[in-house]
């Protein structure tokens, strides 16, 4: 599995932060709270959650969860995703879904736009303490989502 892991052709950023939730070294609020004695809750403008664990920090805060739905749903053959699929989405197990065969990208690609996008967003929050709004992350996704498809399209002519 780690092995399958190493060898997808994703982005070094992507593949970082997947590493580092699978192996709960995010830098989310319970992991401050261990480490430097921070308060743990989440320092998404509006979001009220008192203890962010990796999996709010991923997927559950409210502009988070919207961008995953949206980009998951446009984009792979499920329509309905629950939490408990939005948790499975980054193990490996094999994925309970297709992507949607318009799209000329990997699962693994497109968990890793995903992945940049929630990335950008929680540098964005440290850096500059402005909250992205789930449009704002969307957007981010997209065009990552853009650039493999044409990196994508590129490989796929030679």
């Amino acid at each position: 599995q780690w092995r399958r892991f190493w060898r997808a052709k994703i982005p070094h950023r992507a593949r970082t932060m997947w590493w580092r939730f699978k192996r709960d070294w995010l830098p989310c609020g319970t992991l401050r709270h261990k480490i430097w004695k921070q308060e743990p809750h989440c320092s998404m403008a509006g979001c009220r959650e008192r203890y962010e664990d990796k999996a709010h920090h991923t997927f559950q805060c409210t502009p988070k969860y919207i961008a995953w739905q949206t980009i998951l749903k446009q984009h792979t053959s499920k329509t309905v995703w629950s939490d408990d699929d939005l948790h499975k989405v980054l193990s490996f197990q094999p994925p309970s879904f297709d992507i949607k065969p318009q799209f000329n990208i990997t699962i693994p690609q497109l968990l890793a736009c995903c992945l940049i996008g929630i990335s950008t967003a929680n540098t964005v929050l440290f850096l500059h303490q402005h909250t992205q709004s789930s449009s704002d992350i969307i957007h981010t996704i997209l065009q990552e989502i853009q650039k493999t498809i044409a990196q994508n399209n590129v490989l796929k002519a030679f």
